[in-house]
């Protein structure tokens, strides 16, 4: 679901709009259910950073589609994201709170 819901916020309104439309969306989520601490900056965006990434190369008609062909992005996500950074993001408390950027391969 979070693969397809920034395939549609990228291709609608661009990556920057997508990021801040997601990290907002997942906020108020995250804060309905309770738990506004669950939201993890880097995450989220190194996750749609990673959609754009595919999306530049594919011909993807919809978000279906474009999922189908990158199974990697949903079953691979936890090694894709390691591929970028030496530290582990998913537990770095300053990861959560502030966006950081990749130190061993970028997005782009």
């Amino acid at each position: 679901a979070h693969v397809r819901l920034a395939w549609i916020q990228i291709t609608y309104y661009g990556v920057d709009k997508a990021i801040e439309n997601i990290r907002q969306q997942i906020i108020n989520f995250a804060t309905a259910a309770g738990q506004p601490g669950k939201y993890h900056e880097t995450i989220t965006v190194a996750a749609i950073l990673m959609v754009a990434h595919f999306m530049k190369t594919d011909q993807a008609a919809n978000s279906e589609e474009f999922v189908q062909g990158h199974p990697e992005l949903v079953d691979d996500f936890i090694q894709l994201i390691r591929t970028h950074y030496s530290t582990d993001i998913f537990t770095d408390e300053q990861a959560r709170k502030i966006y950081l950027e990749p130190d061993l391969l970028p997005f782009d």
